[in-house]
């Protein structure tokens, strides 16, 4: 744990906007498969009355994570937040197993439930890893009428999809990943450092199901195919790729179609833009997750 003057009063002030959420654990009702369930969510105000204005940020966290490990750079953007636990993780995690080898999109209709519930009219969509791939099929559903929320801008993270990938490597290197950027996040001061003793870690193991449902989502090629059916629905939305130079899903033989390859022929030169940072794939925390903040912010004025 780092000591609270290492951190801007800004930024602890910026803690601060969200400490209570930690206690209360906001929910709404979703409607899937003829069921309701409860999931949890959380809203990151803007700094400033300008930035409140914009078009807020959707954030669907990345897989095999609950929802604190991926909002830290949302504190460093002056702009509101929404941020969902995935079905199945952190205060949304009474969704039953069989929830999840029944449909691999199941979070897309949940998050665009939960958008139309707050009332959002423009929303730029965020995802993480494997979270691409939810966040694109809430881009289709949303265009063929399935919420009110219109979707102004996507951006994807380090995106799992655009290749098929052995599971075996995705085994090996989700924990591997994992723990060398919690290792050199340390290095760094984090405000995650301040609110992780106020979130309750996840209340119960993972079961094999759920772990084959999360390799399975990660290992599949499916960006390619749901890229084209954007295409084929006529969905012209702006989308930013942001790329880690050390992302080990990017790895690819040199006979094989590097990442840039394949989303340069799925979708339109005008409306795509890759970006580069430095870092892991998970650049969500300590040092790398500032950094990513620098560039979102960037991506978000152009």
């Amino acid at each position: 744990m780092f000591s609270k003057h290492k951190l801007s009063s800004a930024m602890m002030a910026r803690i601060g906007t969200i400490r209570d959420w930690f206690f209360e654990r906001t929910t709404k009702n979703v409607r899937l498969q003829g069921r309701s369930w409860q999931v949890e969510y959380l809203v990151i105000p803007a700094i400033t009355e300008d930035g409140s204005k914009l078009p807020p940020i959707f954030n669907y966290p990345g897989g095999m994570t609950h929802l604190l490990p991926c909002i830290e750079p949302f504190l460093f953007l002056d702009r509101r937040s929404i941020h969902i636990s995935p079905l199945g993780y952190g205060g949304s995690s009474d969704i039953s197993d069989w929830f999840f080898l029944n449909d691999p999109y199941h979070g897309s209709m949940a998050s665009l439930q939960i958008l139309q519930a707050l009332g959002e009219r423009e929303v730029v969509v965020y995802g993480h890893s494997n979270a691409s791939s939810i966040v694109l099929q809430m881009v289709i559903q949303a265009a063929v009428g399935a919420t009110k929320t219109k979707i102004k801008g996507i951006l994807l993270v380090n995106p799992l999809g655009l290749r098929k990938i052995l599971v075996s490597w995705v085994a090996l290197m989700f924990p591997i990943s994992g723990m060398l950027s919690r290792i050199l996040s340390w290095r760094h001061d984090s405000p995650i450092d301040f609110l992780d003793e106020l979130y309750a870690p996840i209340d119960h193991l993972f079961s094999s199901q759920k772990i084959g449902y999360e390799l399975r989502k990660s290992t599949e090629q499916r960006l390619p195919e749901l890229f084209q059916k954007m295409q084929i629905l006529g969905i012209k939305i702006p989308i930013t790729i942001i790329q880690s130079n050390w992302d080990w899903a990017a790895f690819h033989f040199p006979w094989s179609k590097s990442n840039r390859k394949i989303l340069q022929e799925n979708i339109p030169a005008d409306l795509l833009d890759i970006l580069y940072l430095p870092g892991l794939h998970n650049v969500t925390l300590g040092k790398d997750s500032e950094n990513l903040a620098k560039i979102l912010a960037e991506s978000l004025r152009n």
